[in-house]
Parts: C-alpha cells; structure tokens; sequence
C-alpha cells in the first residue's frame, strides 16, 4: 500500500487508497490535510496506513454518539432478535442520547462511562408509574368482530385492569368499572408502601453497558472509534453478584491492541 502527498496552499496533505466499497465496489481513499511540512505529511501518511492494515483506521469524519448509534442499531437489526433490537433503542434513547448524545465518539472514554453509569443508577429512572383504578376507561365492554364474532372483553397486556370474559348483549356488566384483581391490588399497595426509587435498578445499566460495549466493537471495526474505551468502565454489580466482565469472568474483557 502506497501513500502520497502534495502541497495545497500553504500546508501539506496526505491520501492513500483503501479497501474498494464492499457494495458498490467503488475505490475509497484516506485522507487528511493541515501538516506544516512535508515531512510532517509523510509521517503522518505512514502512521495512517500502518494503523489501516492494523485495522486500527479512524475515519476523520467526527460523528457524534447519538447518531452513531442509531446509525448503528439500523445496520444491525438484521443480525439480532427484534426485541433485543427494540431494547437496545430504548436504552440508547433513554439512558444514553439524554447525556452524552451530542458528544463525539471519539471523546467517549472508560471516565465518561463511569460517570454515566452513577448519573443512572442516581437518577435514571424515566418511566412513570402504570396507572391502575384511577383509569376511567376501565369499563366492561362488548366488542364484536365485522364477522359477528364476540371477543373478550378487555384482554390486552397493555390495560391497567384487564376482563377476559365474553359478554352477552344483555350483560348488567357493560359499560360498569372493571374490578382489579388481587394480583393488581396488591402491587398498588405495594406501590403504596415503597415509591419507586428515582434511579434505575444496576440490571438495567448493566445491561446498557452490554449494549456499548457492542456498539463500541463495531465503531472499532468500522473506523468510527480508535479503541472499544466501554470495556475500561466499570458498571455495577448485580444484586448478591461481586463485579463480572461480559463473558462472566471477575474482570472485564482486555481487547488485544495490534502493536505497529
């Protein structure tokens, strides 16, 4: 692999060609400009093309974390189960995009995890608290298909109060407050007797960190990043767990660094 440089104006540049477009197999170059002197230039050129064939290339574009993220969950969807596709933009939009989502990837180290991981155990928490009795549209109701055929009443996850009977048109129930069930009354009382705490559970930000620490790999391989920095943090421990790596291990995962 060869490099070059050429004067432009008053500094010094460097380019040298790359792998093609995996796609499209066009020709794709490196390059960068702003040396002083031509030596500079070729110093710089040649560091470049070592850290290329090292697999260690940045890519000079300065992409920041919250579109690198998205970016990213919509170039891997494919390889993944949808829920675990699903979670891992719930996490990227709710615990990641609010603090460091306008910052660069490239400025993201192993401190500004850390620092993200205390601010979410301390106050991360951003889902509010089901409603249950106080939701007025918890009522029987008798709900047929275009085809004529009775369903049950209210069976959807997503209800506060749910009623899987099938009502009869002269059913007294129609239209009347839909009871909640023991299960129901006693997580309000629940609720009641312990408010939710306004930081999230250590599972959750474990599991937030699993998810850069995936992310980061691929900016790696991908020239985004220099280094996977998300395996110099520390996330918490699981509850009656001391500290795991991802693999299980009591430290986390050391990436061998290609010497140049």
């Amino acid at each position: 692999m060869k490099g070059h440089v050429s004067r432009r104006g008053k500094t010094w540049a460097y380019w040298f060609d790359i792998d093609p477009d995996p796609l499209t197999g066009k020709r794709r170059q490196r390059t960068q400009n702003g040396f002083t002197t031509e030596k500079a230039a070729w110093k710089a050129c040649r560091d470049a093309i070592a850290g290329y064939e090292c697999g260690q290339v940045v890519s000079t574009t300065r992409r920041r974390v919250g579109p690198a993220l998205d970016e990213w969950l919509t170039r891997i969807e494919h390889s993944i189960k949808p829920s675990m596709a699903q979670n891992w933009r719930d996490y990227a939009a709710s615990y990641v995009v609010p603090y460091v989502g306008q910052r660069e990837v490239q400025e993201i180290d192993g401190a500004v995890c850390d620092a993200l991981y205390a601010k979410l155990l301390a106050e991360g928490r951003v889902k509010a608290k089901l409603k249950t009795t106080s939701d007025k549209s918890a009522v029987h109701v008798r709900r047929v298909t275009a085809a004529g055929k009775v369903q049950p009443c209210r069976p959807y996850r997503y209800d506060a109060l749910r009623c899987y009977s099938v009502h009869a048109g002269d059913d007294p129930l129609i239209g009347q407050p839909i009871e909640p069930s023991r299960r129901v009354r006693q997580k309000v009382k629940a609720a009641d007797r312990k408010p939710l705490s306004p930081g999230l559970e250590p599972k959750t930000v474990v599991n937030t960190h699993r998810m850069l620490h995936r992310a980061w790999e691929d900016f790696v391989a991908w020239g985004w990043a220099k280094q996977n920095v998300v395996a110099d943090a520390h996330p918490p421990p699981r509850s009656g767990q001391g500290p795991q790596g991802l693999d299980g291990r009591s430290a986390p995962d050391v990436l061998a660094t290609c010497a140049i």
